[in-house]
């Protein structure tokens, strides 16, 4: 197989697909600032081993005056928030509850004034943005309402730890607080309701009430976010094809969307009912080795070239902070595992702007992804699924000079270490000699070319 990579095409700028979800600590501020994470969605936050960021933790009794700085409680997501910020990372911030694991909810049911409830968010949003209740001026764009309130559809809600309202109850809640909330704050972008898995049976009925209802309803609806776990691109392309498909059927165009949640999953049903047996700690032990596996990373970097050449415009993985099953990128003592050199990869794409045409991109369990220009240029390659074999790498449209190139292999055995420098000539054919590469199953190449002369 033969990748093409044309440095003299630009097809796009590379997107924030790169992003996370959560903060950080101090062990591992040092190794978020050197990925160069671009956003956060802040959702199930955890510090000092509690919930922060929620709303009934920053405003603990709902039946008090909201506009009594007093009645509020900002100090932990205060630390959380400036931890992120300082390290240059955007947040993305969740207006809601995080995920309640029962068997005992305490937050997951409806507000009881909806528009309180929208007035609590703009005294949040004031805090952050504006300095209310000696607060900051963090300039945060993105502000995102609820998490998986489809999470039980057609289900028994009182068990799903999201949502325990009707459907119409929750479209309700985002009319009414998404159109105040624009009205305080024209300029943010206000949107959600981040969907677990929308094109499932009984979520696109959730789904596709939603948008008629908002038809019928004054709303803000700056953006559409959602969910995507698995194990193949596949599921990632079809989902964003039902999800621009319905919202365009139903008169939704260029609406943005943004995945809040990603991460490698086994496909197949019963793997989630599975996790919440009583016997599954062998089952979640395999799962979370898959996750943090150079298999892992492979498809942490495939998710993110199939983002970017995809509707989506910010895509955020799941998660960062205390370890869990659901922490791929360190494990509990703050090491990094393989998909953090997924983010390394992608960080150095990132760097370069503009992506540049690759022949194929994504094909056979490959996936590839080119930035840069002429004089510089970075190539990354995916090896997911695809055999084990030598693939060769072209590169079209360089300049008549010599080139250095490092490459960096992330597998089993290597942790994004350079592998090896070498000199590119250009030859008469136009192309400079081919990049020949044995690729395994579950790695990640990264090509570094810098014209010298």
């Amino acid at each position: 197989m033969t990748i093409s990579v044309n440095a003299k095409k630009t097809i796009g700028v590379i997107k924030p697909v790169n992003s996370i979800t959560n903060g950080t600590t101090a062990c591992l501020d040092k190794y978020i600032k050197n990925a160069e994470i671009p956003y956060t969605r802040l959702h199930d936050c955890m510090y000092d081993h509690q919930f922060t960021v929620d709303m009934p933790m920053l405003f603990p009794d709902f039946e008090k005056d909201e506009y009594d700085e007093n009645n509020y409680s900002f100090a932990r997501t205060d630390f959380y928030i400036s931890n992120i910020v300082k390290l240059g990372v955007k947040p993305i911030f969740r207006l809601g509850n995080s995920m309640e694991h029962g068997p005992v909810f305490l937050h997951s049911d409806p507000p009881k004034d909806f528009m309180k409830w929208a007035r609590v968010a703009c005294q949040i949003i004031r805090h952050y943005n504006e300095g209310w209740a000696n607060g900051y001026n963090y300039d945060i764009e993105y502000w995102e309402i609820w998490n998986e309130p489809d999470a039980g559809a057609g289900c028994d809600r009182t068990k799903d730890g999201q949502w325990t309202g009707t459907d119409e109850q929750f479209y309700e809640l985002y009319c009414k607080a998404s159109s105040y909330i624009k009205k305080q704050f024209p300029t943010l972008l206000i949107g959600g309701y981040a969907s677990c898995a929308v094109d499932e049976p009984t979520r696109r009925v959730f789904f596709e009430g939603f948008l008629d209802y908002l038809n019928k309803h004054d709303y803000a609806f700056d953006f559409f976010s959602y969910h995507n776990y698995g194990d193949s691109t596949d599921k990632i392309k079809n989902r964003i094809k039902y999800i621009v498909g319905i919202m365009e059927e139903k008169g939704f165009f260029g609406i943005p969307l943004i995945c809040t949640e990603y991460c490698f999953f086994y496909e197949g049903g019963g793997h989630w009912k599975r996790l919440g047996e009583s016997d599954c700690e062998y089952y979640q032990q395999q799962l979370y080795q898959d996750m943090t596996s150079s298999k892992g990373a492979a498809y942490v970097f495939a998710a993110m070239v199939t983002f970017q050449n995809s509707p989506v415009q910010i895509a955020t993985l799941y998660r960062t902070d205390e370890a869990g099953l659901w922490n791929p990128i360190f494990n509990a003592f703050g090491v990094p595992q393989k998909p953090y050199y997924a983010l390394l990869a992608f960080r150095d794409v990132k760097r370069m702007k503009n992506q540049l045409e690759v022949t194929p991109s994504e094909e056979n369990g490959i996936y590839a992804i080119a930035a840069g220009d002429s004089s510089e240029l970075v190539i990354s390659i995916s090896h997911y699924t695809a055999i084990d074999t030598v693939y060769d790498i072209e590169v079209f449209g360089l300049d008549d000079a010599q080139y250095d190139m490092e490459y960096r292999i992330t597998d089993e055995w290597n942790n994004y270490e350079l592998s090896k420098l070498a000199k590119l000539t250009k030859k008469e054919t136009g192309c400079f000699d081919k990049i020949s590469l044995f690729m395994r199953r579950g790695s990640i190449h990264t090509i570094h070319l810098k014209k010298v002369n």
